[in-house]
């Protein structure tokens, strides 16, 4: 029964076949083979005589409808050769580079396209405030103006974490901590309606600050495991846990889980070893009744039981859940098949089984905790503080 209302749950949030099929990565004439195999599996849970429960067998029929569906729209893209191609945005088109706009606070302009996602487009460009300083920018659009209220959530958890930071105005050593914390999430500039040309559509799109310093030199986990295949050494692995961690600090005490932390959503500057937890489109507020809008098929296994039923609710439990498969992945590990290297130190892989026990009250509860406690294991296993570098390619 919970795999079927996963299973109907994630009809329900997809947008697009290939959300629900997943892109393969074979040729054309494969292509419908592959896509078909995952039809079946998912048909074989999915269909109404396979239950007698009156209330089982309505789930499954609603599931089937919307699996059936998704089929056709999969066998239609397949023979029309589109399949597995996103639909990008009018601003995505490189020839209408450079894009210019202003807002009352400032002139924007947006020169590349740094990177397609599945439902956003992040951008490259810089800004003019009033007194003629300009600074380099980050700019989120999504694909869809459909996709509007994810822009919207995003910018409602950086605008949550910042007035947070301010209610410490008052305490001088705990503002210098916050601002610190602070650091470790994007710097929303604004959230911006914008009209695209030839279009009735308004797109929803965030803008970040970017600090020039840091303007290059980041890589998320998954480029970090991608140079270093066989993982990181534990060492390395600390820095870039404490970070996510003190990026979890602030969005916890502000009433916020991020809900999708995935290893494409750690980014680290190697040089000076900071990072920050970004993408925040799946936030959620605690106990205020929200539920994740979407997830991310490819990340099935990083995310915990309360999140993938769709009658659950995400908790920092969740958050602590999945930043320690993150860590077991950049380790080397393989979160899918639940796999730690036995390379890693043990008092490490009890911690982090710790964060991983399937039901979420058997798991830490607080992040400043899971903090505290990992710096104590890493004194014990290193001593005092060490500078590791990590070194990756230049661009």
């Amino acid at each position: 029964m919970n795999e079927l209302l996963a299973i109907l749950a994630s009809l329900q949030r997809a947008k697009a076949p290939e959300g629900v099929f997943g892109v393969p990565s074979c040729n054309q004439e494969e292509l419908h083979k592959k896509v078909q195999s995952v039809f079946r599996k998912l048909a074989k849970v999915c269909h109404e005589d396979l239950y007698l429960d009156l209330d089982q067998k309505k789930i499954a029929k609603e599931a089937f409808q919307l699996l059936n569906g998704f089929w056709e729209m999969a066998e239609k893209k397949i023979s029309q050769g589109s399949y597995g191609q996103k639909k990008t945005a009018v601003i995505e088109d490189k020839k209408d580079y450079p894009i210019v706009f202003k807002t009352t606070k400032y002139s924007y302009t947006i020169t590349n396209l740094i990177k397609s996602g599945g439902m956003c487009g992040v951008f490259g460009g810089q800004l003019q405030d009033k007194k003629g300083v300009t600074s380099p920018i980050v700019v989120k659009s999504p694909h869809s103006p459909k996709d509007n209220d994810l822009m919207e959530r995003e910018a409602r958890a950086c605008d949550l974490m910042k007035k947070k930071v301010k209610s410490f105005a008052d305490n001088p050593e705990a503002l210098e901590f916050a601002r610190k914390l602070s650091l470790r999430v994007p710097s929303l500039l604004e959230s911006i309606k914008l009209q695209e040309p030839g279009s009735t559509a308004r797109k929803v799109l965030n803008t970040f600050l970017v600090v020039p310093e840091f303007e290059t030199g980041w890589f998320s986990l998954e480029e970090i495991r991608a140079v270093y295949p066989s993982g990181v050494d534990t060492k390395i692995m600390a820095f870039i846990f404490n970070r996510a961690l003190e990026s979890l600090t602030l969005a916890h005490v502000s009433g916020l889980v991020h809900c999708a932390i995935t290893p494409n959503h750690i980014l680290i500057h190697a040089k000076t070893h900071s990072g920050q937890i970004v993408d925040w489109t799946a936030s959620c507020r605690v106990g205020q009744g929200d539920k994740v809008p979407y997830l991310d098929d490819k990340y099935d296994g990083y995310f915990p039981e309360e999140i993938m039923d769709p009658k659950g609710g995400p908790s920092s439990a969740s958050d602590l859940y999945m930043l320690a498969w993150c860590m077991v992945y950049v380790l080397g590990g393989n979160p899918q098949e639940k796999f730690i290297p036995d390379s890693v130190e043990k008092p490490i892989v009890d911690l982090l089984n710790k964060c991983l026990q399937p039901k979420r009250n058997r798991r830490p509860q607080l992040v400043e905790d899971v903090y505290r406690e990992f710096r104590q294991i890493i004194k014990g296993l290193w001593g005092s503080r060490k500078f590791v570098e990590l070194v990756m390619p230049v661009a």
